[in-house]
């Protein structure tokens, strides 16, 4: 075991080591290496990504136009669920004019007559509120 110690330190003796000017040298191969790959895979990437998407449209040239298909069928169904909603309440959605709430019919007891009425009536949404606040202060 001592021998191949002493051996190592020989041989160790006998190596070459790098002076600071070479040493700064490959270092600045070796930075130079990193920048060109990066650069190679970064455009390699691209052109990949890009070759895909082409493909993607070749292959079903109307994917753009079935998303707006999807995202249209979401809006409606949304809708749809929204004035559900609105009438579990007894609220009509009148996107024009805000929404407008019917309440159940009130009995009044007249002494002649027995009356039913309906009293209708407008909420203004908070959006509406404030452009009519703001139109009426200018």
């Amino acid at each position: 075991m001592f021998k191949f110690i002493s051996d190592a330190f020989r041989e160790i003796s006998h190596v070459v080591w790098p002076t600071p000017k070479e040493t700064r040298t490959y270092m600045n191969y070796i930075a130079m290496t990193i920048i060109v790959m990066t650069i190679f895979l970064a455009i390699a990437g691209y052109a990949f990504r890009t070759g895909l998407q082409f493909t993607k449209h070749v292959v079903n040239p109307a994917g753009q136009l079935q998303t707006e298909i999807i995202q249209e069928e979401q809006k409606e169904n949304a809708d749809a669920a929204l004035n559900e909603e609105y009438k579990k309440f007894g609220i009509e959605n009148n996107t024009s004019s805000g929404v407008t709430v019917e309440t159940e019919p009130v009995t009044t007891e007249n002494s002649q007559s027995h009356e039913e009425t309906t009293a209708t009536g407008t909420i203004q949404l908070p959006s509406e509120i404030e452009e009519t606040q703001s139109g009426s202060v200018q």
